[in-house]
């Protein structure tokens, strides 16, 4: 279903449970206290978890604002207070914790690249509805707005770049198919067990770590891998569905990294540009190295079956 036809209701998010009505600090103490649950579960399961190695050469692409792509060595930089961000999925900080960590954000395919732009597009709207299950007599809850598939207006205001991997980097995989043990490692600890009780949690934890909008139960996954020494990243994918009719695994890469630092082994290639390829719309790479428009070539996977209107 569309993401601008679904309504979320605050208070049945994850970071907003509250199924014993606690005060508003003991509420969030709950919450902190689960996300140490899940942290400190998946540093015990993390030998279930399946390294790979991605090859030098191997091509990765990112989205960035203008502002913060201006160079290709800006945009292979970790922003600034990367590490204490809340509002990232698989990076960041633990609230009221000194679990943190700052990553950059890449796509392997042009699938998970375009659900990322194309989600964050969308402009959130909160709105109120009366609500006898709060103090407050209301409860407030998100919608998403219209999105675009139009490589043009897409680009406004962002800078997609390619990478090359200078070096081989090994990777843990948090998907779904690859990961089933660990979760189920994570689901079967004792502590996360007791977590999950004070919550009255019932999904899957892997369907909470994939959770379209709600970022709480993901974040302690991703630090936990993170912050360990078995690799430079993860390997997910993207909990988006924007472009379902491109073909791809929807496969992203989050790289650790020190705020306000290039990740060294990642090397620019080349800008995407809005184009056409056979009538359709499409991406095309303009490699830094000469930038002239009669060389560019279209994005493999960036194809869109669709015509213009």
């Amino acid at each position: 279903m569309p993401l601008d036809n679904m309504i979320f209701p605050e208070p049945f998010k994850l970071s907003n449970r509250n199924p014993r009505g606690l005060p508003e600090r003991a509420q969030r103490a709950t919450i902190t206290n689960f996300q140490l649950a899940v942290f400190e579960s998946a540093n015990r399961a993390t030998n279930k978890l399946r390294p790979s190695v991605l090859p030098a050469g191997t091509v990765l692409m990112r989205n960035v604002s203008c502002e913060h792509g201006k160079t290709g060595d800006q945009a292979r930089t970790v922003p600034p207070n990367a590490s204490k961000n809340t509002g990232v999925r698989w990076s960041g900080l633990i609230e009221g914790t000194t679990i943190c960590k700052g990553a950059l954000y890449t796509s392997l395919d042009v699938q998970g690249l375009l659900n990322e732009g194309m989600r964050y597009r969308r402009e959130t709207i909160s709105k109120n509805v009366p609500w006898m299950g709060n103090p407050s007599g209301k409860a407030k809850y998100t919608v998403f707005g219209p999105t675009t598939k139009d490589y043009a207006e897409l680009l406004v205001g962002h800078v997609y770049y390619t990478f090359k991997l200078n070096s081989a980097i090994t990777v843990l995989d948090l998907t779904r198919s690859a990961a089933r043990e660990f979760y189920t490692s994570i689901e079967g600890d004792r502590e996360y067990q007791a977590a999950r009780r004070d919550l009255r949690i019932q999904p899957e934890l892997w369907r909470i770590a994939f959770d379209p909008v709600d970022y709480t139960g993901s974040r302690p996954l991703g630090l936990s891998v993170l912050l360990g020494s078995m690799g430079q990243g993860l390997r997910v994918e993207s909990a988006q569905n924007e472009v379902p009719e491109i073909a791809g695994a929807s496969t992203n890469v989050v790289l650790g990294g020190a705020d306000g630092r290039q990740i060294s082994f990642l090397e620019p290639l080349g800008k995407l540009l809005a184009g056409r390829s056979e009538g359709h719309p499409a991406l095309l790479e303009i490699r830094l190295d000469h930038g002239a428009m009669d060389h560019a070539a279209v994005m493999p996977g960036s194809v869109l079956p669709i015509t213009s209107e």
